[in-house]
């Protein structure tokens, strides 16, 4: 070993845990609701909820406090949520070649939802589509986004991520499939593009009179999230020695040495001999209002990781899974109505594999994702 390899390794201070736990709320509080159909039926009953139960939709304005809920408004929102589902359920009958017009339309429909519910200013009755495609070409990494200073794209943006998209701001297509974690396998299968979320193990751990949060991810991400100023800005690098890692994360040998670990600077203090600890008030002193950049797994399996950490794009924009897929389904229905000439020639080739699967595994992740934000709850689903 090197000189500058030794302090390298000195530099990473190792830390001693006296006692741990899971994190159990991130983002916000997690609802585990058990049924006997399949997720996607009974994210579509939920939908149809909140667009047929006056009581429902009104509760879900009013928690955000900030606009007045009138009846206009609630059959305005019931009308988009009504018209999502009639667009989703036509979709899954249709092949490959169109179905991805009409999820567009559900989503789009899901996404004026969501923007009259969150925004103060009413919605517009025309409003475009604030996204352009460009598509010059078969070769799918020569494929372009644009978004718009105005319309559905830049406000479903903010709502989502509180922050504004630059106007004029263009984006590869593949750059945004690297932010959609269901079709991560296919992406990795492909070597089409390196992935840009980095999925994180969280727990609690105390260390004398103190708790703080402690991550892990792998070892491949290090040199990534080492230098990213989100991560630099509320964590630190450790060392866990196998036997507290084990405790820790349930992990074996091969995976504490193949993982990286992180614990945050935002300590808060613990009285010995109590088991109080408020995860959510920890969680919120470590991420404050960095929580956009991530994002909580849609599963209940203690096998996956608790949440995603999302890279920012070149131009500094950041995305997620939802308004990444979003952005996925309308380059595939602009496709589908303005040059399916194009989508024939990438069914055709190697990347025909891909299109597939994420037609339909990503809008099922985007509908999960647009109901949890309708709803304000973290919902996840379990097959019992």
């Amino acid at each position: 070993m090197t000189s500058s390899a030794e302090d390298s390794v000195q530099a990473i201070p190792e830390v001693r845990i006296n006692s741990w736990g899971r994190l159990d709320n991130f983002p916000s509080q997690k609802w585990v609701l058990s049924t006997r159909t399949s997720t996607e039926e009974e994210l579509l009953s939920h939908l149809d909820f909140y667009a047929r139960v006056d009581d429902a939709i009104q509760g879900t304005i009013a928690a955000g406090g900030a606009k007045e809920v009138t009846p206009a408004l609630v059959i305005q929102i019931q009308a988009f949520l009504r018209q999502a589902m009639a667009f989703w359920k036509a979709a899954r009958s249709l092949d490959v070649r169109s179905c991805p017009l009409l999820y567009y339309y559900s989503l789009l429909n899901l996404a004026k939802a969501l923007i009259a519910v969150y925004e103060v200013e009413k919605l517009p009755s025309r409003i475009n589509h604030g996204i352009t495609c460009r598509a010059d070409g078969t070769d799918l990494r020569d494929h372009m986004l644009q978004f718009k200073r105005d319309g559905v794209f830049p406000r479903l943006y903010r709502c989502v991520l509180g922050d504004e998209i630059p106007d004029n701001e263009s984006v590869r297509v593949s750059d945004l499939l690297s932010y959609c974690f269901e079709i991560s396998y296919e992406l990795t299968s492909l070597n089409l593009v390196p992935v840009k979320f980095h999925p994180f193990y969280m727990r609690f751990a105390v260390s004398n009179t103190s708790v703080s949060v402690c991550t892990s991810f792998d070892k491949a991400s290090r040199s990534t999230l080492i230098n990213d100023p989100i991560i630099k800005s509320i964590f630190r690098e450790i060392a866990l020695d196998p036997h507290t890692a084990r405790n820790l994360f349930d992990y074996l040998a091969p995976q504490h040495g193949n993982s990286a670990y992180f614990q945050s600077t935002h300590l808060d203090q613990y009285i010995p001999g109590t088991n109080k600890i408020d995860s959510g008030a920890l969680l919120k002193g470590v991420f404050g209002k960095v929580a956009n950049r991530f994002d909580s797994l849609l599963t209940t399996d203690p096998k996956y990781p608790d949440c995603l950490f999302y890279e920012q794009t070149p131009s500094k924009a950041c995305f997620n899974e939802l308004v990444a897929g979003f952005g996925v389904i309308f380059y595939l229905g602009s496709l589908v109505r303005y040059q399916p000439e194009i989508l024939e020639s990438l069914l055709n080739s190697k990347e025909g594999w891909l299109i597939e699967r994420l037609v339909r595994q990503v809008p099922h992740a985007c509908l999960h994702r647009f109901i949890n934000k309708l709803s304000r709850t973290e919902r996840l689903y379990s097959i019992r």
